[in-house]
């Protein structure tokens, strides 16, 4: 996939993170029909979704969030507990993580930092001299921040990144009953 097609489909994928159009209306625009539907990946949160990103000649769909509630994934139970309880109105986009908006739970502590980065990281993230190493920056203390939530039992750093798939995830169940579940509605 070109670079181009990559940053139209983050750019899709932003759109319809925060509320804007479907994926059926989006694919039938213009605007997405310059990226290859059959090599595509889209995030999706349930069965019946995964199901119509098929039959629309999806070739496959990202599920990150949807694979953090099971018991084989590291992340701690606060952290699954929120994805299971929170609804596609609870993910906020945040650009405190990496400078560029990120779809996370709308915690406390989120609402605490607030989900702006602030005026003099805005002003770097901005100048051609000094982006590449705030982005840097943001990398690296994203990772040690997530990594940090993502693993506290206590749920004290809650700062967990999740998409609006979270609607459609209602319990904490293993990975491959979630597998054979998706297969099964693809039949």
């Amino acid at each position: 996939m070109r670079a181009q097609d990559r940053k139209l489909l983050e750019s899709t994928k932003f759109y319809e993170a925060v509320g804007g159009e479907t994926m059926e209306r989006l694919t039938r625009s213009a605007f997405v029909q310059l990226v290859p539907k059959d090599g595509l990946l889209f995030m999706q949160g349930d069965a019946p979704e995964f199901v119509s990103a098929l039959r629309m000649g999806y070739a496959g769909v990202q599920m990150g969030t949807r694979f953090i509630a099971t018991p084989e994934c590291r992340a701690s139970e606060p952290y699954k507990q929120a994805i299971v309880r929170a609804d596609a109105t609870d993910v906020v986009l945040s650009e405190r993580i990496s400078g560029i908006p990120v779809a996370v739970l709308n915690t406390p502590y989120v609402q605490r930092v607030g989900l702006r980065a602030g005026p003099l990281s805005r002003r770097l993230l901005r100048h051609p001299r000094t982006k590449h190493a705030m982005r840097g920056f943001y990398a690296l203390r994203a990772a040690w921040q997530l990594k940090r939530a993502s693993l506290d039992e206590k749920g004290a750093f809650d700062f967990w990144q999740a998409g609006r798939s979270v609607a459609g995830i209602h319990a904490i169940e293993p990975a491959g009953d979630i597998v054979r579940r998706f297969a099964a509605a693809a039949g």
